[in-house]
């Protein structure tokens, strides 16, 4: 039948099972100018598993219980040094592209030093699910949420950032406690 059967190590066996039971997943693609990675949060119950993909491809895991969540998407997700609100309107952003480039305005405050997350939170049986991208820099934060239209570039303070990003992950998880039910 062309089938091959392969042994698997436990330890690998354990990280597949993990993946597959998951119930929610946050899955981050970061960028900046010099480099892109992957990063996703299996949730399965009171566990999550961090998967970290390099741009060689190569995967790194780790184990967190599930309160640690949010600590480690918002440590994946927001640049550390963020500066200060920047003032102003909100910036136009155009139709999604693959380009991972901020819109011009935004770039010029951010500087070369800006890292892009695209952020979506994904559920079991979710057809919509909440996606949100974040530019962050020491010129400081846009926020821009795929579901509202005209797609604007907010701009945020570095807290106010993260607790957006806080509220869409405990709106998803709130969403399983109720499924669970």
């Amino acid at each position: 039948d062309g089938s091959v059967e392969l042994p698997v190590r436990d330890d690998v066996r354990s990280l597949v099972a993990l993946r597959e039971g998951a119930e929610m997943v946050v899955a981050v693609a970061r960028s900046a100018a010099a480099w892109q990675d992957f990063w996703y949060a299996h949730v399965v119950k009171d566990v999550v598993l961090l998967e970290q993909v390099s741009s060689d491809g190569l995967h790194r895991f780790a184990l967190l219980e599930a309160e640690e969540l949010a600590r480690a998407v918002l440590g994946a997700t927001v640049r550390p040094d963020a500066g200060a609100a920047p003032t102003g309107a909100p910036v136009p952003v155009p139709a999604p592209t693959e380009d991972p480039t901020p819109p011009d305005e935004v770039l010029e405050r951010l500087g070369a030093a800006f890292l892009r997350t695209d952020v979506v939170v994904r559920r079991v049986g979710d057809t919509d699910p909440p996606a949100l991208t974040i530019f962050s820099g020491p010129g400081g934060c846009w926020l821009v949420e795929a579901a509202v239209a005209p797609r604007l570039a907010e701009p945020l303070d570095v807290e106010t950032a993260r607790a957006r990003l806080s509220e869409t992950l405990a709106g998803v998880r709130a969403e399983l406690e109720v499924l669970r039910g």
